[in-house]
């Protein structure tokens, strides 16, 4: 059938985390006419992780790498919709780590791009933009 479109696919997904504690809250930070905004906290010790993902498809490209291990990390997302578009900053923080990420992603109408870095203390950030 001529109709037939080839559309490749290729996926591969590991995750493994494990952490002594973990705490995480959700908070309402305003809303008006228009515009609403939230904010995500989350924090750990003892955390050792490692992820890797990949998805590359005509619809999403996904490259994510990280490991690391942490005597404390956390992260703080702050959220806000305007005029239709959702951004999602996200900072990331760690104490007593040795650890290292990369993120890209782009789906339909969503694109995220991340990175961390730490030995000793390591800092860290994602943008998500939703249209």
């Amino acid at each position: 059938d001529k109709k037939k479109k080839f559309s490749p696919e290729a996926r591969i997904q590991a995750e493994a985390s494990m952490s002594a504690a973990s705490v995480t809250g959700n908070y309402r930070v305003f809303s008006g006419t228009g515009m609403s905004g939230s904010l995500r906290v989350r924090g750990e010790s003892g955390a050792v992780y490692a992820k890797a993902e990949a998805v590359l498809s005509k619809d999403e490209q996904t490259l994510e790498a990280s490991v690391g291990a942490a005597a404390f990390r956390g992260e703080c997302s702050l959220a806000f919709s305007l005029l239709g578009c959702t951004v999602t900053i996200t900072g990331e923080g760690s104490v007593g780590s040795c650890e290292a990420s990369l993120s890209y992603r782009h789906m339909n109408r969503e694109w995220e791009f991340g990175s961390k870095l730490g030995f000793i203390a390591g800092t860290g950030f994602k943008v998500n933009v939703r249209y």
